[in-house]
């Protein structure tokens, strides 16, 4: 394997390139020799534009440039690399169209150039990449649409074009096409029409990731994806607001691995299928916030035992909280505000001893609030405002001097005084009592509270 190195003196010999870089303003030379096979200048200072001579060496085959100051855009030259299997150009303030001729590195299989400053459309000479198995041109500034030639590599494993401005949609074929494909993520893009029922045929699928475009129509079946660990479809035009929209998380029961399900802001109506509580036991992330379900909060939720936040807020949700969510005691953040829950709030949420974030806001709660909640030590956001809770206000939730964002319990029927303990709050920045029934005097001690904001 040929090296590279740096000196002052021009080396001699006819295989011998040399390349000029800056690092820190100062222009400096490389020199190498045509049979180099492996390039790695990553993590480093390296500015100026890439070197066109790189073509010369035609035997490289991993050329990694990432985590640079280089500056410019990817020659054209490169094209000629026959023998290039990976090139890494990742957070290097490159810029420009993507050149056609990487379509000619009929030996790449890795091409990762996410995180410059790329613009333009993708060359469909992409497509005549057989042996590529990644594409990542994620948070660049693309447009147009992604090439049907690419979406016909079956060696295809993981695309990745999240964060650019590309439209269009997804083939129907794309389960059938691609039967390696392991990863899919094109979230914050600009994407439309519906996701394909194929997608059910790419049993390797590991990621879905179509948050933040503009998918509209039903969710297909998902139940030959056994092997998901995450599925983000949130921020989209799916569901239509019917009571089966949802019938593709009973598909999910299957997925054993499945550790996020993000479904929230879409059109989604129904009610949450039983099924929901046999989940993968690995679940770690439940958001289905800002959709139009309504029913019960199925009480298998509480079997997910590995949750660490759980967010059901935005909904027409009824009936009472379940006292088994106390089971979940990895719990960070538990959002189920402005839905039309009703009943006590459960003395169990005491249990959650990690929350650092409770809304149970904008429902018609009643009852006292429970003075287990000053059990949860790590709390930085309680909200419990606009309820039809009544009783004191416990002086263990205000001895809560982990709390530091928020605390508001507005809009309910408490009465009694403030505890005078409320000056535990040394950091809180929002602290909101109003139209309730409190009475006595403002506890002198609240003036130590000295971030309120």
């Amino acid at each position: 394997m040929g090296g590279c190195y740096m000196q002052p003196a021009s080396p001699k010999g006819h295989n011998v390139i040399s390349s000029s870089f800056k690092i820190g303003g100062v222009s400096i030379t490389i020199y190498w020799k045509s049979e180099l096979q492996f390039l790695r200048l990553e993590n480093n200072l390296f500015g100026g534009e890439i070197p066109r001579n790189l073509s010369s060496c035609v035997n490289l085959e991993v050329l990694d440039i990432s985590y640079n100051k280089l500056e410019g855009t990817i020659p054209g030259e490169l094209g000629s690399l026959s023998k290039l299997h990976e090139l890494y150009v990742t957070c290097s303030n490159l810029s420009g169209e993507v050149p056609p001729s990487i379509g000619n590195l009929s030996s790449l299989e890795i091409l990762i150039a996410t995180r410059n400053q790329f613009e333009g459309r993708i060359p469909a000479t992409l497509g005549r990449l057989k042996r590529i198995q990644v594409i990542a041109f994620a948070s660049n500034k693309l447009s147009g649409t992604i090439p049907p030639s690419i979406y016909n590599i079956s060696s295809l494993e993981e695309i990745a074009f999240q964060h650019n401005q590309l439209k269009g949609g997804l083939p129907i074929d794309l389960g059938f096409t691609l039967p390696n494909l392991k990863v899919l993520s094109v979230r914050a893009n600009q994407f439309t029409g519906p996701i394909s029922p194929s997608i059910a045929n790419a049993s390797n699928l590991l990621t879905l990731r179509i948050s933040q475009n503009r998918f509209s129509g039903k969710v297909p079946t998902l139940e030959n994806l056994h092997k998901l660990p995450e599925v983000v479809i949130s921020l989209n035009e799916l569901g239509y607001g019917e009571e089966d929209d949802l019938k593709f998380l009973s598909s999910l029961q299957n997925a054993t691995s499945l550790e996020i399900l993000v479904i929230g802001h879409n059109r989604f109506g129904g009610m949450l299928p039983k099924v929901n509580g046999n989940l993968s036991t690995q679940l770690r992330i439940l958001s289905v916030a800002n959709n139009t379900m309504f029913g019960k909060i199925p009480t298998g939720v509480g079997n997910l035992v590995n949750l660490w936040a759980l967010d059901l807020r935005l909904n027409r949700f009824t009936g009472h909280i379940s006292s088994n969510i106390g089971n979940l005691q990895k719990l960070h953040i538990l959002q189920v505000n402005e839905n039309r829950l009703s009943g006590d709030i459960p003395s169990s949420l005491g249990n959650l001893t990690l929350l650092t974030r409770l809304r149970l806001d904008r429902n018609n709660l009643q009852g006292t609030i429970p003075s287990s909640l000053g059990r949860c030590t790590n709390l930085e956001v309680l909200n419990l405002s606009d309820n039809s809770l009544s009783g004191s206000i416990p002086p263990k939730v205000t001895g809560l001097s982990s709390l530091s964002i928020d605390l508001d319990l507005s809009r309910n029927q408490l009465f009694g005084s403030l505890p005078s303990n409320v000056g535990n709050f040394k950091n809180l920045e929002g602290l909101c009592i109003s139209e309730n029934k409190l009475s006595g005097e403002i506890p002198d001690s609240l003036g130590t509270c000295v971030r309120l904001q």
